[in-house]
């Protein structure tokens, strides 16, 4: 797919197709840490542990959060053609998620029509408030049994949470191994970033540089400072309609599944409101920060997965994504 592209999703896709949207949701880095093994009444959804991000996430909890936001838009292209989808019990689970179907009635609703659009959006927003209406919605989408979604939406709020997101930055960026995964994940040019189909390009992120990637990776460490980038999520946090914490009833990897399925159906569904969204989980990456943060959400002894930023703001250029055949696996 080329930057920018949101075309050619055919509006009754078969199995490969739903396959494509499936690898449009969100993953962590844009590594797209996923496998699909399929026949004609099962998908079989498996980590690549190549694609793993051992120091941002040295849990893999984002791993699995990103193969349950696949599984959830693979469930809803599937239902937009006819299929009734169902996820093997947890207990017959491993590492992967198994998606059976069978034919049942046609539901595309607006979360099908947003998979192509749905993007990160880490820019600052016009921190236009929204009505207790949407929120509901907002909130009604992202209901899963076992996952938890806490809003915030004051300017008293927005600045405490701000804190907790600049300590986890500040810290981030003091650790060498977090800073040198982050450079590997970087796209520094459009040639880059095409023949790669993964990784964070500048444009998709908000930063308009296109350099060499010998000259983006020697300039790294000069330019990307704690300090800026601090400011830079101080603004975007003011900027905010508002911030969603979710957090998991059980600190597994089918609970962190089941927080990806939530986090896109909400995502999906603040693209069809014509929300934005981008991600402030510096807070919940670092543990001694993480833990600060339920202590003052009242909530010691639970885990916060996910920290989700949201409101109105301008479009960006699509990340890319790998072709369909390069994450099938052929059984």
């Amino acid at each position: 797919m080329l930057l920018g592209s949101v075309q050619n999703y055919p509006p009754r896709p078969e199995l490969s197709s739903l396959i494509r949207y499936a690898t449009l949701a969100a993953n962590s880095h844009n590594t797209q840490p996923w496998t699909f093994t399929a026949n004609k009444s099962e998908l079989i959804i498996s980590p690549d542990w190549s694609r793993k991000t051992s120091a941002v996430d040295p849990d893999n909890h984002h791993l699995f959060v990103s193969l349950g936001c696949a599984a959830e838009n693979f469930t809803i292209a599937a239902n937009a053609t006819g299929k009734s989808v169902e996820i093997a019990a947890e207990e017959q689970l491993t590492d992967s998620i198994r998606l059976g179907w069978v034919n049942g009635k046609t539901k595309q609703n607006d979360l099908f029509t947003a998979i192509p659009t749905r993007q990160t959006t880490r820019l600052d927003y016009d921190g236009k408030k929204l009505s207790a209406r949407d929120l509901n919605i907002l909130e009604t989408a992202a209901l899963e049994d076992g996952v938890s979604v806490l809003f915030f939406d004051s300017a008293k709020q927005l600045k405490q949470l701000a804190e907790f997101v600049l300590e986890g930055n500040s810290k981030q960026f003091a650790t060498i191994g977090f800073r040198r995964e982050l450079k590997q994940w970087i796209r520094f040019n459009p040639g880059h970033a095409i023949s790669m189909g993964d990784g964070l390009f500048g444009p998709c992120s908000g930063r308009e540089q296109s350099v060499p990637t010998w000259l983006g990776k020697s300039l790294f460490d000069w330019f990307l400072d704690v300090e800026s980038e601090n400011q830079k999520y101080l603004n975007q946090i003011a900027s905010s309609s508002g911030i969603a914490i979710f957090i998991a009833e059980k600190q597994d990897k089918h609970s962190w599944i089941k927080v990806g399925r939530s986090l896109q159906r909400f995502a999906l569904q603040a693209t069809a409101m014509g929300l934005k969204h981008s991600y402030l989980n510096q807070a919940v990456e670092v543990s001694e920060v993480r833990s600060q943060l339920m202590n003052w959400l009242g909530a010691p002894e639970s885990r916060a997965s996910l920290i989700l930023r949201f409101g109105y703001g301008p479009s960006l250029p699509m990340s890319i994504r790998r072709p369909v055949e390069s994450v099938m696996v052929s059984t």
